[in-house]
């Protein structure tokens, strides 16, 4: 029989998130791989309800349920539905020689020692998996801060092993004794086969609040307006109020005309949108938060053509990515720098973008595409 791999997470499964991609592809990778994977995982019920997954891509799911019950959900959530998430892997059957992959699960310390407990006894290694590491600067109090490095400092070190997303976490458990393996989001090639974009206008994307939004919002303010004429600006997960915050109402006013902010759609949905998007702008200031990050909208979006704009911080710009290539890089996180950026992309010829992003393509064909990280995880596998 297969060994099994036990892979935890917190995010809505499927396509709820980066995290909830990651593991989809891990799990793949792990059946590919010649082992069976059990994802014990809380269902997205924007994209499926509990009662209908039970099996996903050929991978066996166990959702986990919050209880209706308030009292009892609390606990369920202080703890991490570890109770829960320890029975369904009695109930699969875990044995000897199988593996439990953990990713962050809000950090809950109480999840991460029972799970290491229970991994002890059942004589199954354990990995938990590092997507972000935040700064202090992150978090509302100095002791929510202490809290976080406490547990990823300290509790962490006790898996078997840490799957880390970036050079700069791969440095930090190494010092600390840790045995690590490091892997960038994963995409699909084929998943995503090129489709033939429209060039009316240029049309930009900017996917998230958690980098410099009042800039990248500033950089286009500050285009003429027969610039703006050229450019179609799409927001997601960037609430009106959340931009009126960052810029002034009559800046916004005047942005509007070019702007469509996209409220939640589905996955299928969201894919069709990529391949009609030419740019994917990322500014970012250099923090712990920053270098530490991979960005999963990088390659997500490459596989549909899309060109990055982005500053220059992180193992993206650094390992993965060409500069004038299949991306234009930048300088920080600036609003002129950003400008800078959009302009050299808004002055692009059609064939000159074509052949950006035919190679931006190329770059998740040759370093993205989860076939190619496939050997090296059942390496991990097998050496954990």
């Amino acid at each position: 029989m297969n060994r099994k791999v036990f892979i935890h997470s917190s995010d809505g499964f499927p396509h709820s998130g980066a995290q909830a991609n990651y593991i989809q592809y891990l799990g793949i990778i792990c059946k590919e791989a010649g082992y069976c994977p059990i994802l014990i995982v809380r269902p997205n019920d924007k994209y499926v309800s509990a009662s209908e997954i039970s099996c996903y891509k050929g991978m066996k799911i166990i959702p986990i349920m919050a209880s209706s019950d308030n009292e009892i959900h609390v606990l369920q959530t202080k703890n991490g539905f570890s109770k829960e998430r320890i029975q369904a892997m009695t109930e699969a059957g875990i044995a000897s020689g199988d593996i439990v992959i953990s990713f962050q699960l809000g950090y809950h310390q109480k999840f991460h020692e029972n799970l290491q407990t229970f991994c002890k006894k059942r004589k199954v290694k354990s990995i938990v998996c590092v997507l972000e590491y935040w700064g202090s600067e992150d978090f509302e109090t100095e002791e929510k801060y202490e809290n976080f490095k406490y547990v990823v400092d300290k509790i962490y070190l006790k898996y078997d092993g840490i799957i880390v997303i970036s050079e700069f976490l791969d440095v930090h458990y190494k010092e600390m004794g840790a045995k690590t393996f490091l892997f960038p989001p994963f995409s699909e090639y084929d998943y995503r086969p090129s489709v033939e974009k429209q060039y009316d206008k240029w049309r930009f994307m900017i996917s998230s609040q958690k980098d410099s939004v009042q800039s990248m919002l500033s950089a286009f303010a500050g285009l003429e307006e027969k610039e703006l004429q050229r450019i179609e600006l799409h927001l997601f997960g960037i609430k009106e109020e959340y931009i009126l915050k960052n810029i002034n109402s009559i800046t916004w006013e005047r942005l509007k005309k070019y702007t469509v902010v996209h409220d939640w759609i589905k996955y299928d949905e969201l894919i069709s949108l990529y391949q009609k998007i030419h740019f994917l702008l990322i500014a970012r200031s250099v923090c712990q938060r920053t270098i530490s990050n991979f960005p999963s909208k990088v390659p997500e979006t490459m596989a549909c053509g899309v060109v990055p704009i982005v500053s220059d911080v992180g193992d993206y710009t650094k390992y993965y990515l060409q500069d004038r290539k299949d991306s234009i890089f930048m300088k920080g996180d600036s609003a002129d720098e950003i400008r800078k950026a959009v302009r050299r992309a808004n002055d692009m010829t059609i064939r000159e973008y074509q052949r950006f992003s035919e190679y931006a393509r190329q770059t998740v064909r040759e370093r993205f595409d989860y076939h190619i990280w496939g050997p090296k995880i059942k390496k991990m596998l097998e050496s954990v």
